[in-house]
């Protein structure tokens, strides 16, 4: 991410966009951690100060749905990618 970008906030998965609102996940199947990346994290504390952590979660398609989630339940940065956290 470009230091100059600026970070969108989502009110919901939903708010993100349809690709997002129609993503099946499999129950239960959901991983969070802290961000580790200090650049990012400093990013998204100015977009909306507090506590985020990075999601993951599987789809039923195989596929993975990750995004940063705020403490209050904004989320911000959402994207699909080819699973690789649940293998």
């Amino acid at each position: 991410m470009k230091p100059a970008e600026q970070i969108k906030i989502f009110s919901s998965l939903k708010a993100a966009g349809s690709r997002f609102a129609k993503f099946e996940v499999v129950p239960g199947a959901v991983k969070k951690e802290r961000v580790t990346n200090k650049t990012l994290l400093q990013q998204l504390r100015q977009a909306r100060p507090g506590q985020w952590m990075k999601v993951y979660k599987l789809g039923v398609d195989g596929r993975e749905l990750h995004y940063f989630e705020h403490q209050s339940g904004v989320i911000a940065l959402p994207k699909i990618k080819r699973g690789y956290v649940f293998k």
